[in-house]
């Protein structure tokens, strides 16, 4: 009637072994990646992120530009915890704690995903402030 115990853990290796059920413990929930994307550049790099998208620029060509204004790291303290981000050439690499430039980076999330990201903030009106968007 119930599996044994063998079953049991072949069932959890089976269930962790495929890439679309890879456990997200490490994964960073999608409130701190829009933070992220909001607060690590000025009103003005904002401005010139919205420009890009007003044009009608490609998902590819937007994250080329969000590679150019993002840059350096920063460090966030939200509900979730302390965490760092670094933003190079492969992305944003986000990391619990007080450094994501080098070791422990615990999620990666690529340009042409902030793109896509940024685009639908844009759409629900939450990537600008309410003056910026005036």
């Amino acid at each position: 009637m119930f599996p044994t115990e063998m079953e049991q853990i072949e069932a959890i290796d089976e269930y962790f072994q495929t890439e679309s059920s890879a456990p997200s413990v490490f994964s960073f929930p999608q409130r701190d990646i829009d933070t992220v994307l909001r607060q690590s550049i000025p009103a003005d790099g904002r401005m010139e992120i919205y420009n890009e998208f007003a044009k009608g620029k490609s998902v590819d060509e937007i994250a080329q530009f969000l590679q150019k204004e993002y840059a350096g790291g920063r460090g966030f303290a939200t509900g979730t915890g302390k965490f760092a981000v670094w933003f190079g050439e492969d992305g944003i690499k986000l990391a619990w704690g007080t450094s994501a430039r080098y070791e422990s980076v615990n999620q990666t999330v690529s340009w042409t995903d902030a793109a896509e990201r940024i685009g639908v903030l844009l759409e629900a009106g939450q990537f600008l402030t309410n003056v910026e968007a005036e």
